[in-house]
């Protein structure tokens, strides 16, 4: 099952039951997983507590897609709403007097509030400028816009980095996100390192976008221990609604993985494990004791242009 297909069965199935989907419904979401031997199977998820049934969708669905109408069976599991990854309290230690170790992939970056940490997803040049990639409610504001500059820590380098670009989440009915993510650049090249430093047995820097979502062993580097934790990912796509605080925001096209994320792990890539370490998502958001969900980064269209001091090279 391809992404579009994925995309398309979702987007079908939400019109189709929209009012299900209401704010405050038992059900809170959609996915859809590819199974190598039946087909894909689509599962609509509502909380563990609502009731069970009648629902208004049979155990069955026809969509239509390249023209051509298929069907596939419709399931219900019980699993809690997915939430925004929070940023990790941490204490701040004391800055060094000699020149602190560079900020690496899956190292902290501060958050918009205080003593609060993300992950660095990955250094890369950008547009030009050495960068580093988070997520957008880890560094930005989430209900004014950032001010210009907007100056970015990591925990023995403050004020290291300014806000380049964000992908800001619009919460509420009629708003439909991809993306909650942001970039930064680095001031001082000397901030940034292409060394992987939270692995014990380090995989290759990762390079390039993968080109499809395919299912893979995939590796989460970030700043909630295990900092470096595998699984597979199946293949599965989700479309439902992920809480921010006292928020909510409906995603679209997101990738559903195993749980490999908790509190901190905000900006933390999913990396295929296939030898090239090629970049899949970006984790933001968790369902408690179920699974994790992160931004369908390998699909965001930036133009690879080879590589720099061994840190991947991109425009868009």
């Amino acid at each position: 099952m391809t992404y579009e297909e994925g995309e398309a069965i979702l987007s079908q199935f939400e019109l189709t039951y929209l009012t299900a989907f209401a704010p405050g419904s038992a059900a809170h979401g959609i996915r859809v997983t590819p199974a190598a031997e039946q087909g894909a199977a689509l599962t609509v998820l509502i909380a563990p507590d609502a009731p069970g049934g009648p629902y208004p969708w049979g155990d069955q669905f026809t969509y239509q897609f390249e023209g051509h109408g298929h069907t596939i069976p419709v399931g219900v599991a019980r699993q809690e709403r997915f939430q925004a990854l929070a940023r990790r309290p941490a204490e701040m230690p004391p800055l060094a007097a000699a020149a602190p170790p560079p900020v690496g992939l899956g190292d902290s970056v501060v958050g918009n509030m205080p003593r609060t940490l993300g992950t660095v997803g990955l250094n890369f040049y950008f547009n030009g400028a050495l960068s580093f990639l988070t997520c957008w409610h880890v560094v930005c504001p989430w209900y004014t816009s950032p001010p210009n500059p907007l100056y970015i820590s990591f925990p023995n380098w403050p004020n290291a980095a300014v806000l380049t670009d964000y992908r800001q989440v619009h919460f509420g009915m009629g708003n439909a996100n991809i993306w909650d993510l942001a970039i930064g650049r680095y001031v001082d090249a000397a901030t940034a390192t292409s060394v992987i430093t939270a692995c014990n047995t380090p995989p290759p820097y990762p390079q390039k976008l993968a080109p499809s979502n395919a299912a893979g062993d995939i590796l989460k580097v970030g700043v909630a221990y295990p900092r470096c934790r595998s699984t597979t990912y199946k293949g599965a796509m989700f479309r439902g609604w992920v809480d921010y605080d006292r928020d909510q925001a409906w995603f679209i096209g997101q990738l559903e993985t195993p749980l490999t994320t908790t509190d901190g792990d905000s900006g933390a890539l999913a990396i295929y494990r296939d030898g090239n370490t090629t970049i899949l998502g970006l984790h933001f958001a968790v369902s408690r004791n179920a699974t994790s969900l992160a931004n369908p980064l390998y699909n965001i269209g930036w133009n690879y242009q080879g590589t720099r001091k061994n840190l991947p090279v991109y425009t868009g």
